[in-house]
């Protein structure tokens, strides 16, 4: 390659590099997760680090869904980490993650702990967190000798512990799932990001 055109190369390699931080720093490095309709979301294959994981999240209007049947009630799942241990063809055993819904009466969003353990799934706190839309709330999940959940709305600071039957040492990260079994009757999608430092239980 000439040198003129390794350097427009770099040059164009720079410009595309400050784009992408200014947008990250206009969004103040918030992700938008996009569910498209009748999808259910994403795992990922991202390795997860830490035994914890620590992050801010928040619903918009587009967060909000309506299936005019008891699957209102079904429990999405936002963000978390689960081990490799499979304990059916559709679910992943020791699993911490928080669960999220919408309901349409009240125009609010609930959170909750939500564990899988010995195959299988339990919300931690049946009646759910509110939350509002458009206000940023920080959950941090540990997974030590229990589950471990921290979630602050900036109102209240609730805690909880879960058992954890298995001991798994190598995670993934679950970035996103819609349903329960229905999928999403139109395109979903809610805003997170990712924190550095455990905020609680040093």
């Amino acid at each position: 390659m000439a040198y003129k055109e390794k350097s427009g190369y770099y040059m164009i390699l720079a410009i595309c590099m400050v784009g992408v931080v200014l947008i990250m720093t206009s969004c103040g490095g918030w992700q938008e997760i996009n569910f498209k309709a009748g999808r259910h979301g994403r795992f990922s294959a991202t390795p997860q680090v830490h035994n914890w994981r620590v992050f801010e999240a928040k619903f918009t209007d587009q967060s909000k869904y309506v299936h005019g049947t008891v699957d209102q009630w079904d429990w999405n799942k936002l963000r978390g980490f689960y081990s490799l241990q499979v304990c059916n063809p559709v679910a992943y055993d020791d699993c911490g993650m928080i669960g999220w819904r919408y309901l349409p009466d009240t125009n609010m969003f609930q959170i909750t702990p939500y564990t899988h353990y010995q195959c299988g799934e339990k919300p931690t706190y049946m009646d759910g967190i509110n939350v509002l839309v458009d206000k940023p709330f920080t959950v941090q999940i540990v997974a030590d000798t229990a589950w471990r959940y921290w979630i602050d709305t900036g109102d209240s600071l609730y805690t909880f512990t879960h058992p954890r039957t298995k001991h798994a040492r190598v995670f993934k990260q679950m970035n996103g799932w819609f349903g329960g079994s229905t999928p999403t009757p139109h395109a979903v999608g809610f805003y997170v990001r990712d924190l550095k430092e455990k905020e609680w239980g040093r």
